[in-house]
């Protein structure tokens, strides 16, 4: 089988704390692929690691087949098709709803054409996201719902065929979760291969083909979501050994 995007032993250190330790993913063209794991786990630093933000101290990369990790540089693999959000927005505060996405459509795309073109992709991206009518205000003045959808409308407007979302839906109601779950699904039904990476099960459960798990920087399993919540040791990892066991001995708990 190929894969849109491969992991080969992937490891991620700082100083001397490991925080990805050898992790090998696959990741299917057109599938949303979960990543989940107590706080602390690595999900965001593999993330950063797919885009280049921080460097891999071991291991490798590859997108369509080429490696990408340690030759090409952030802005380049963006510019291959690769749109990330981050888990805190990050938005230019400076510029309008319409001006940050325009940041996406201008530097984010292998070319930025045509002045109209740009326009045309930086509309249809608030569109899609539900802000178009918010293009001229400024960002600071948005509540966060607001902030997350110009964070992906920026995301979406260098029109990726893989999409880095990093707790997106982290902070909103269940009415605004429920919209952004739709609005996933529909990215995926426009041809976009979706990571991500979510606390909330509910989402992780509704929208995700395949799961990986990690614990403390390292793979516990990836499998169909059925699968994965029923096995043991993810289980240990989010309600921990003595939970584990109770459910292994069918509810009695052994020891003091």
């Amino acid at each position: 089988m190929e894969y849109l995007m491969q992991g080969f032993g992937v490891s991620i250190s700082f100083g001397g704390v490991q925080a990805v330790k050898d992790v090998d993913f696959e990741v299917r063209d057109g599938e949303i692929f979960g990543i989940i794991g107590p706080n602390g786990a690595g999900k965001t630093t593999l993330l950063n690691g797919i885009s280049g933000l921080v460097p891999l101290s071991g291991g490798e990369i590859h997108f369509r087949g080429k490696r990408i990790s340690g030759v090409k540089k952030p802005h380049q693999i963006t510019r291959l098709g690769i749109g990330r959000t981050f888990q805190v927005t990050r938005p230019f505060e400076g510029l309008t709803v319409r001006e940050n996405v325009a940041v996406g459509a201008v530097f984010g795309r292998p070319r930025g054409g045509r002045k109209a073109d740009v326009h045309e992709v930086v509309e249809a991206a608030m569109r899609f996201v539900g802000n178009a009518d918010k293009r001229d205000a400024l960002v600071p003045d948005l509540p966060v719902a607001q902030r997350k959808r110009v964070e992906l409308a920026r995301a979406l407007a260098i029109e990726p065929k893989l999409l880095l979302l990093d707790e997106v839906m982290a902070g909103l109601n269940q009415k605004e979760i429920e919209v952004v779950m739709d609005m996933v699904r529909r990215i995926r039904e426009r041809g976009t291969t979706v990571i991500l990476i979510e606390h909330i099960m509910k989402v992780v459960m509704g929208l995700c083909d395949r799961i990986m798990v990690l614990n403390y920087g390292e793979r516990l399993c990836c499998d169909e979501p059925d699968v994965v919540c029923r096995n043991d040791d993810v289980i240990c990892a989010y309600l921990g050994q003595r939970f584990t066991q109770k459910r292994r001995n069918g509810g009695a708990t052994s020891g003091a």
